[in-house]
């Protein structure tokens, strides 16, 4: 970037705001700022413009001295104990959900985003996790949304949080317990107290690039036996023996037959009461066919159009070929130039079977 005539693309901007530990706020006429996190703290910002005429960026100052730090809204705080982090998932963007149990017993949404995949590894993440693992207080800063008595929080990977002491105590009763048996003849969402008779080796697969994995667990209580299909389960959470209170547990329909399922809002706590099952049908449980594999001869009649695209690494958006400039695309969502050598070509088409 020191040379002449180099052209900074969006990596190099990415590169240089973790270098600097700054977010850099990227300006465009008649265009809303773009913010380029490399930072946790929101307040430390580096402002420059970008010239799309001449693809050229330059440094921005405040005539007059005041600050130009933009707060982007997230003024609000909100304090209490993480009962359920989400693993990772993508649609426009990279996000998280997770739960906060806060004063008076109020349960707040809160959902992280960032632009990137690897929510999860920053320190706002990690804090996340302990608050949860070992029932320490958080707390956020973020917006906050209040609509039909229902409350929203939102922010970002680099939002500021603290690790606090909040002036309640978590408490780890689950009430409105369902039986296995009511839960499998149900439609509803189920918190579910069982005990775990076997765990079956995890299962990797890919969804949406993210690196998932799937688990059979056969659970059992005073009413029923059933396998409970845990997405993304941890290491060691769950043991065989053990009691555990289960929340956000739906019916699924597998290889003819229903078996439980976790949700993006399953939170598994270890329970005080012991669980004795009932093992009469637990023969029939084990003999169940739990590989979903299937195998389909077909003959293709038809091949479409082959499509040759370049997609936009934030937005997933088609990128269009710059006149006069071969190595560079432009996204017309994000309004920014990518190097086209930074890109995977993805090559699409349709056939009919």
């Amino acid at each position: 970037m020191s040379q002449t005539s180099t052209y900074a693309d969006h990596l190099v901007i990415s590169a240089t705001a973790i270098v600097l530990n700054k977010n850099i706020i990227v300006h465009q006429l008649a265009k809303i700022p773009i913010l380029i996190p490399g930072s946790d703290y929101i307040e430390h910002q580096l402002h420059v413009s970008y010239n799309r005429s001449i693809l050229h960026y330059e440094s921005v100052f405040s005539l007059d001295g005041n600050t130009m730090a933009n707060k982007y809204t997230n003024n609000d705080t909100i304090m209490g104990y993480i009962t359920n982090v989400s693993n990772e998932n993508k649609k426009k963007k990279y996000f998280v959900k997770f739960t906060m149990l806060v004063e008076n017993d109020q349960i707040i949404d809160g959902w992280v985003f960032n632009g990137v995949g690897g929510i999860l590894s920053t320190p706002l993440g990690i804090a996340l996790h302990n608050s949860l693992n070992n029932k320490t207080g958080l707390k956020l800063w973020g917006s906050l949304e209040n609509n039909n008595g229902t409350s929203t929080f939102r922010m970002q990977s680099w939002s500021k949080h603290q690790v606090v002491n909040p002036n309640f105590y978590l408490q780890t009763t689950v009430n409105n317990i369902t039986s296995i048996k009511d839960a499998l003849q149900g439609n509803d969402f189920n918190t579910i107290r069982v005990s775990v008779i076997d765990i079956r080796a995890s299962e990797n697969y890919t969804a949406q690039g993210i690196p998932r994995t799937s688990t059979f667990v056969l659970i059992g209580d005073e009413t029923a036996t059933c396998y409970l299909l845990a997405t993304d389960l941890s290491t060691d959470l769950l043991q065989v023996e053990k009691s555990y209170d289960i929340t956000k547990t739906r019916k699924k329909f597998y290889n003819d037959s229903y078996v439980l399922s976790t949700t993006i809002d399953t939170r598994i706590s270890q329970s005080n009461i012991i669980v004795t099952p009932n093992v009469d049908d637990v023969a029939t449980i084990i003999n169940m066919n739990l590989n979903d594999t299937k195998t389909i001869t077909t003959t293709i009649n038809e091949v479409g159009e082959i499509r040759r695209l370049y997609n936009c690494t934030t937005c997933q958006g088609d990128l269009n070929q710059v006149q006069n400039a071969a190595a560079l695309l432009y996204c017309e969502k994000c309004h920014r130039h990518i190097l086209k050598s930074n890109l995977v070509l993805h090559i699409t088409t349709t056939i009919v079977l």
